[in-house]
């Protein structure tokens, strides 16, 4: 997150900062990814150094960009038949935990779903998971090394 590296304008009482978390909590409410994009006015300081790469301080901030996620065409149309005929659609998804449900809006399906995120699909038992399969609708990716203690 880029927050630590914006000095002032990444203070959580700066008014840049609370537009930024607005916009981001709208946009994201809608079921789009959000990107925030910093400079440094300083180019030179931007090094790469591989792994080790570090952002300077006082980056600022100079816009939001927001990606949806691509659907098929009928998804919400199919996740309205189904849930009429009382059928729960599931989505296990893979990719980054604060990406579970961000696509659930697009697909129609209602505010009010059960989600588990893969931080937390990594931290229960293979009992817990298997109840939580049958209550959540959408899940998220379930690392490889968690599947092997469980």
């Amino acid at each position: 997150m880029l927050q630590p590296y914006l000095s002032e304008a990444g203070q959580a009482n700066s008014a840049i900062w609370q537009a930024i978390e607005k916009q981001t909590a709208e946009l994201t409410d809608r079921g789009l990814r959000v990107l925030l994009i910093a400079r440094h006015p300083d180019p030179k300081l931007l090094i790469d150094q591989g792994d080790e790469s570090r952002l300077p301080e006082d980056m600022q901030p100079i816009g939001l960009i927001s990606l949806s996620d691509e659907l098929a065409r009928r998804s919400q149309r199919n996740a309205a038949a189904l849930q009429r005929r009382g059928v729960q659609p599931q989505d296990h998804l893979r990719g980054q935990s604060g990406n579970v449900g961000g696509a659930s809006p697009q697909a129609g399906l209602p505010d009010d779903i059960t989600l588990v995120s893969g931080l937390e699909l990594n931290e229960m038992s293979g009992r817990a998971i298997c109840g939580g399969a049958q209550k959540a609708t959408i899940f998220g990716a379930h690392h490889a090394a968690a599947k092997k203690k469980n």
